[in-house]
């Protein structure tokens, strides 16, 4: 190697090297914003609801909120909770529930949906 040479990872400026970066990172941002429409969604505050510590009580409702929603997927009727399942847990489309379920793309859409109206109830519930 030539003395002249550069070595790699040798960084003749780290504060200018730092500024573009952080630049870089500031319009890589603002274009993942502005390609998912960041505008329009509400920002989180990160300081209300989120737990510094999880209490034990916290983890028995979270146990429990876990049990009735498994409850009630495993209680749906056996063609919807199906479809849910195949949609939900195993990532297939309409399209491949309908031919693996042998019936129209429009009844796996109107099964899932009634299987998300009851899961939602049994969610609400959970205080």
């Amino acid at each position: 190697m030539c003395s002249n040479q550069k070595v790699w990872g040798e960084i003749e400026n780290p504060r200018i090297y730092i500024y573009a970066m952080a630049k870089n990172l500031l319009i890589s941002h603002g274009r993942h914003q502005k390609s998912r429409c960041g505008g329009l969604h509400d920002s989180i505050d990160y300081k209300v609801d989120i737990p510094y510590m999880i209490s034990p009580e916290r983890t028995v409702m979270g146990i429990q909120a876990y049990a009735r929603v498994l409850e009630a997927i495993l209680g749906l009727p056996p063609r919807a909770g199906a479809a849910f399942r195949f949609h939900r847990f195993e990532g297939m489309t309409y399209q491949a529930i309908a031919e693996q379920m042998g019936i129209s793309k429009e009844s796996v859409k109107e099964l899932i949906q009634r299987a998300l109206v009851k899961v939602r109830q049994v969610v609400e519930e959970i205080p």
